[in-house]
């Protein structure tokens, strides 16, 4: 690994840069009435299918009390709604309407073409390094190697 120096640059330039991507994600989504966490969240729901707020709480590593309050939100907008499943009443399932559906078709073509603006500097070796690096730092940062870590 590089010096201890180098390497807390390097994290400081990584953590601005996720930051400036928030925040620019968030502008460009708010023309929909969506924030990025949101649109991560109907990103989810039409990829997988009806998910419970469990399932959607640990895909996107938000708290139980986060994802209450965001599908509180979006529900209010008619984005998605909530059911339980016959066999476990405890259980809540959300799901994609219509109209989040449509929200999250026009979303996702401005949110792609920002992505590909920002990224249109980079080439395909670049791009396939950064989803390398990004991988990586993901996988040492996850509960469970943090907790092999401490066993070391």
């Amino acid at each position: 690994m590089a010096d201890n120096e180098s390497a807390l640059g390097a994290w400081s330039e990584f953590i601005d840069a996720a930051r400036m991507l928030k925040k620019e994600f968030d502008r460009n989504l708010s023309q929909f009435g969506i924030s990025f966490i949101e649109f991560k969240i109907l990103s989810l729901l039409n990829e997988k299918g009806p998910t419970s707020m469990v399932n959607i709480a640990e895909e996107l590593i938000l708290t139980k009390a986060g994802v209450t309050l965001l599908t509180d939100r979006l529900e209010e907008r008619h984005l998605l709604s909530r059911t339980r499943r016959e066999g476990d009443r405890r259980l809540i399932y959300i799901e994609l309407t219509s109209e989040g559906r449509d929200i999250l078709r026009r979303a996702g073509k401005s949110h792609s073409l920002l992505v590909e603006r920002m990224l249109s500097s980079l080439s395909s070796d670049d791009i396939a390094r950064l989803a390398e690096i990004t991988k990586k730092i993901v996988r040492v940062g996850t509960p469970a190697a943090v907790g092999e870590e401490k066993h070391l």
